[in-house]
């Protein structure tokens, strides 16, 4: 397809739902349950309305910036420094090499897959079925299990081994052994009647205020959100199991100040001043990371690895990494809050300031061009 014509579907999406700005909300896009649901966000609803605004605008400043980038070097300083893609040249009438044009085109379908899920756009579960995501916002929406525990159907009751008297009971293990594996463990999730396998990892096996093993889903590396992958079938073919689409969870840290994507909001950024030491992650919202997980749940399974978290990192890769490296960097969800955040800051100088760019080797902000 044309790239104009792309870059038209595009923008017509955006625009389908901003003329119409805070509809569809998030009780609409996601099943967010009410007063009652254990680990549900119906406290939240207003906060959670504002991450989504937030988010909208985030994605409108990559939109602009997918649709002007051929006549602004700002534009082409970003995409290199945050999405790894290439140009042989660069300013006015800018040219991407053959390698960055792929990569524009995948940049363009993630952003595309956001906007088209912000629209309304219903998701699917592994049967091709419409499915409406769940989101939570308490690790009391799932209960901890071990693998060697007994097993629940469909129906949430204990799974029966045939023609066994007294009955015995098939475990987790026997009923999913094929989903295991050395990091991740078995939570039950009542609102969907099914199993998630939350993975953890071996850098943190047991939380060191209680020395304990992880429980929760809230867990490092995840102690912000987490976007659960789909249903996968157990390896017992007479289980009767659950289907269901990627679900968001997410954690207290990312309702509060403490850490990563900690501002209050895109209007309590300041505005960065150019030439400081203080990288663009020092400005992102805590709305960014609702804004993250839309790019795990709209993406097929597996095929968007954290791998950069750190900006530096992050930037280093997309500049000067192995192609390995920038295929990962394209991938990567939180490459599309960094490249959003920058074009947003770019687009909203207050009057009488000059715009900035955060760009390499650094992500400081620096006067636009």
């Amino acid at each position: 397809m044309p790239r104009i014509a792309r870059l038209i579907g595009v923008l017509l999406c955006f625009t389908l739902f901003d003329h119409a700005r805070g509809v569809p909300d998030i009780q609409t896009l996601f099943a967010t349950g009410d007063a009652n649901t254990q680990g549900g966000c119906y406290s939240s609803l207003a906060t959670l309305n504002t991450y989504l605004g937030e988010a909208r605008d985030m994605l409108s400043a990559a939109q602009t910036a997918l649709a002007e980038w051929e006549d602004n070097i700002n534009y082409q300083e970003l995409l290199m420094a945050y999405m790894g893609i290439s140009f042989s040249k660069f300013g006015p009438g800018g040219v991407m090499t053959n390698d960055g044009e792929l990569k524009f085109e995948t940049v363009e379908t993630r952003i595309s897959n956001v906007a088209s899920f912000l629209n309304g756009v219903t998701l699917s579960d592994p049967n091709g079925g419409d499915y409406t995501p769940h989101l939570w916002c308490s690790t009391q929406c799932g209960q901890s299990f071990e693998w060697d525990s007994s097993a629940f159907d469909s129906q949430g009751q204990p799974l029966e081994i045939p023609d066994t008297d007294p009955k015995e009971y098939y475990s987790i293990s026997q009923a999913y052994g094929n989903l295991k594996t050395k990091s991740n463990r078995p939570f039950w999730l009542p609102d969907l009647n099914g199993y998630i396998f939350f993975e953890g990892t071996k850098s943190y096996p047991v939380n060191e205020d209680t020395n304990q093993p992880w429980t929760n889903m809230c867990a490092p590396p995840n102690a912000y959100a987490y976007t659960s992958k789909e249903s996968a079938l157990p390896r017992i073919p007479s289980l009767s199991s659950s289907v269901f689409g990627k679900n968001i969870f997410l954690c207290p840290k990312s309702f509060d100040s403490t850490g990563f994507h900690g501002v209050a909001s895109l209007s309590n950024a300041n505005y960065p001043t150019p030439g400081t030491k203080k990288a663009l992650d020092h400005f992102a919202p805590r709305s960014a990371t609702l804004y993250h997980e839309l790019f795990h749940l709209t993406v097929p399974d597996g095929d968007s690895p954290d791998s950069f978290m750190e900006i530096a990192e992050m930037i280093f890769a997309s500049v000067k990494g192995s192609a390995s490296q920038k295929k990962q960097v394209v991938q990567n969800p939180e490459s599309y809050v960094y490249f959003s955040l920058a074009c947003w800051f770019y687009q909203n100088a207050p009057a009488g300031m000059n715009p900035v760019t955060f760009i390499p080797p650094f992500g400081y902000p620096e006067m636009a061009s």
